[in-house]
């Protein structure tokens, strides 16, 4: 039998709101390298970073993607964002290790300002812990490449809900 060459793409799968759900598998802490140009010359720098891998559901079959984040937590939002006029429309946007632990339930928005090393070390456990949960999140297009990635601020926790009793 002749095998077939041509096969289906894959995508995530998308609720009505642009929310995709898939496993965080792991959050590893990584060396990432990065080339800059200084002059002619090309200089490979090292730097500390967090890559969240997750198990996107996709049409055809799971979608592995990862978050790459930095490792700082932001005690305040580097700068906000407003949609409309007045105060109420304006929203805090911390970079992308901060929001993920926030919308995975790791740190809370209150406590930002009140970090210690202690907390730190606390919350440093945690992402390291971190084995298969099951999580919701926006994707969206990345605009120099045109791929897929996960919206870090929207990261979520699904909730797991209790069967209701029969009465």
């Amino acid at each position: 039998m002749k095998t077939r060459n041509l096969r289906r793409g894959n995508r995530p799968i998308l609720d009505e709101k642009g929310y995709a759900t898939g496993i965080l598998k792991s959050v590893i802490a990584d060396i990432g390298i990065k080339e800059e140009r200084k002059g002619r010359d090309i200089e490979e720098i090292e730097y500390q970073r967090y890559v969240f891998s997750f198990d996107v559901k996709g049409i055809v079959d799971n979608i592995e993607m990862k978050v790459i984040t930095g490792t700082v937590i932001n005690d305040e939002p580097p700068h906000i964002i407003a949609k409309g006029r007045g105060i109420k429309k304006e929203k805090p946007v911390y970079n992308r290790l901060t929001t993920a632990c926030i919308g995975l339930n790791l740190v809370s928005e209150k406590e930002l300002s009140t970090i210690d090393d202690k907390r730190l070390d606390e919350i440093e456990k945690s992402l390291e812990q971190i084995k298969n949960i099951s999580t919701t999140f926006k994707i969206v297009r990345n605009e120099k490449t045109g791929f897929l990635n996960i919206d870090p601020t929207t990261i979520k926790i699904i909730e797991k809900t209790e069967k209701p009793s029969k009465i």
